[in-house]
This record gives structure tokens, C-alpha cells and sequence, in this order.
């Protein structure tokens, strides 16, 4: 692929400006460092990098997605630490002996406290929501109506787009959900994508339809989406910092380096396709060869018994067995 892809963690990018540098404010006091942080590193890669095609991905699972299946995209990931991550290391650099517990709608930031220290517990608005009830805790309600705070429809699908500034050289559009986000990914991963901005999350609606919000928000995406537009704001803050928040990710799947020709026979042996005749090719295990779908077993892709004629001889085998080793009578009825 001759295109120059980068895949940016926007959310990351924001809550590191925000909470990992000291308060940055507008004349007004209002907080400024999340929204030009993220635009800050945004137009400097613009700038340097001038990529074909720049993705921003706000979202864990994504970054799994890519990090598994698609290691030849890494290269692109953005090298920005995820917005709980750098929260947790500016708290304990602050505060030494602090404990950091994550909150929020997302359940993959378990699995990502899991593979990086500095997280000590993470918990999902409806863990919290289900604790402040059996503690008989009733949080009292309030919304402010800050005009100054665009930034907050970023949970929303497009929301990223909705919030920044464009570029006449690029096309703009929002991808969610995994399948749309594979997809995508397909496409970057055989050139047919360009000149575009792409932000992806992995939950459709992105964040605020996160699968373990707390049960009294189950909406609509729209319900939620509307909910969220209502509460922020028009306009962006206004300020000027210079902030580093680059990060690498490493490749999470095993080596998938095609395997021998003696490899590939002995699996396709094992799999009853000892002779051509055998290799009926009929594409019911999801591969269009069985040679291809041999490889993918050794690859660890695939196992040896997703096989419709595999299964059917094995099943005439074991009932011949029982037929000729029985000690009983057997009698076949047919109605």
C-alpha cells in the first residue's frame, strides 16, 4: 500500500491534554486543554505527515481490532497513550499514593487496565450506578448550559467530525459499529480509501451507546445522541500550549507466516484430503479451498472440524464402529 494512513486515538489525545499538563483556561476560566490539545497534535500531523488517509480512533476495542487482525496497520495507530491510561499517570504523578478507579460506559477498558499498569479498578456506570443505589445514595440532578463547550458532543457518532475544524483537502465520514469498522479497515488494507478523514468506534452510536451504560439510559442512539447535542455547547475555548502525547502499540497476534508445503499436506491429511478427488473445495467451512483453509488451521485461525464432509465421514465411521463392535442386535426402523 503506497498510501500514508494514520490512525489517531482522539479521545485520548483530549483527555491527556486536559488532565495529564497543569489547567489551562480562557479569560473566562473555563477549561481549554482538551480540545486544543487534540486539534494541536491533529494539524501538526496534517502538517508533517500530509497522510492520504487519517483515522481517528476513540476507541479501545478499535485499537484491539487493529492490534489482532489487522497487524499490518499498526504502523498507523496513532502513538497517543488512551485517555484512562494518561489520566491514571498524571493522578499518580500528582498525588504518589493516590488510587485510580476509571469510570465509564465502555467494557473493553477492563481488559485494557488488564495489559498496562497504573489503572488500580475500573468500573462501568452501571456498576456504579447499581452501588450508589444499594448504598442509598441519590445524586442530586443538575445540567449547566455552557456555551462554551462544544467539545462535550464528542461521544456521539460524527461527534469528533462535529467538533473540529476542516480541511478542503480531505472528505469527512464516521464509521461504527465492528462490522463497519472491518470493513473499513479492508478497504484501507486494499487502497480503495483516500484523501479522507475517518473517525471509528467500535459501539454503534459510538460512546454513548456503550454496552454497559447504567440501565435507565437504555435509549435510542437517537434518544441519546439528542440528549447529548441539548447539552453542549456552540462554540470552542479558546487557548495555546505545545503538548506531547505520542505512544506506540504493539502487535497482539501470532506469527501468521505462511507454513511449509510439508505442513500444509500433513494438516490436509489430517483433514481426509489425502488425495485431489478429496478436495471437494465446497466452501462450507467459510474458505474456498481446503488448501486454504489447511493453512489457516496452522495458523490458528481456524480448527480441523469446521468441515461439513470432514464431520459426515467422521459420524459414518464412528457408526460403522458401534455397528461392527456392538454386542447387541441393532434394528434400523424406517417409518
Amino acid at each position: 500500500m503506497s498510501e500514508k494512513i494514520v490512525l489517531i486515538d482522539g479521545h485520548s489525545i483530549l483527555n491527556r491534554a486536559f488532565y495529564g499538563v497543569p489547567p489551562l483556561t480562557n479569560a473566562e476560566g473555563l477549561h481549554t486543554n482538551a480540545i486544543y490539545g487534540f486539534l494541536n497534535i491533529l494539524f501538526k500531523i496534517l502538517d508533517e505527515e500530509k497522510p492520504k488517509i487519517l483515522i481517528s480512533t476513540c476507541c479501545h476495542s478499535v485499537n484491539l481490532l487493529v492490534q489482532k487482525h489487522y497487524p499490518g496497520l499498526i504502523k498507523y495507530l496513532a502513538k497517543v497513550k488512551s485517555p484512562m491510561l494518561a489520566h491514571c499517570e498524571s493522578i499518580k504523578e500528582q498525588i504518589p499514593d493516590a488510587k485510580t478507579v476509571f469510570i465509564g460506559p465502555c467494557v473493553s477498558k477492563k481488559d485494557e487496565a488488564n495489559m498496562y499498569d497504573g489503572v488500580d479498578a475500573v468500573l462501568t456506570f452501571e456498576q456504579l450506578s447499581d452501588w450508589l443505589q444499594q448504598a442509598g445514595i441519590e445524586l442530586e440532578k443538575s445540567v449547566d448550559s455552557e456555551q462554551n463547550s462544544k467539545a462535550r458532543i464528542f461521544p456521539t457518532g460524527g461527534g469528533i467530525l462535529k467538533s473540529m475544524q476542516k480541511n478542503e483537502d480531505y472528505s469527512y465520514l464516521h464509521v461504527d459499529g465492528v462490522k463497519n469498522c472491518i470493513e473499513m479497515l479492508q478497504d484501507i488494507e486494499n487502497s480503495n480509501v483516500e484523501n479522507c478523514f475517518i473517525e471509528m468506534s467500535a459501539c454503534y452510536g459510538s460512546c454513548i451507546n456503550g454496552p454497559v451504560m447504567e440501565k435507565q439510559h437504555h435509549g435510542s442512539p437517537l434518544t441519546k445522541y439528542i440528549a447529548i447535542e441539548n447539552y453542549s455547547g456552540k462554540f470552542d475555548f479558546e487557548s495555546s500550549t505545545n503538548i506531547n502525547l505520542y505512544k506506540t502499540l504493539p502487535v497482539l497476534c501470532p506469527d501468521i507466516s505462511k507454513p511449509s508445503e510439508r505442513e500444509i499436506q500433513n494438516t490436509m491429511k489430517q483433514m481426509g484430503k489425502d488425495r485431489p478427488f478429496s478436495e471437494l473445495n465446497c466452501g462450507t467451512c467459510g474458505y474456498p479451498t481446503c488448501r486454504e483453509k489447511a493453512i489457516a488451521i496452522i495458523q490458528g485461525k481456524a480448527n480441523i472440524s469446521m468441515c461439513l464432509p470432514f464431520l459426515k465421514e467422521k459420524a459414518e465411521n464412528f457408526s460403522d464402529n458401534i455397528i461392527n463392535n456392538t454386542p447387541n442386535s441393532i434394528f434400523v426402523c424406517r417409518g
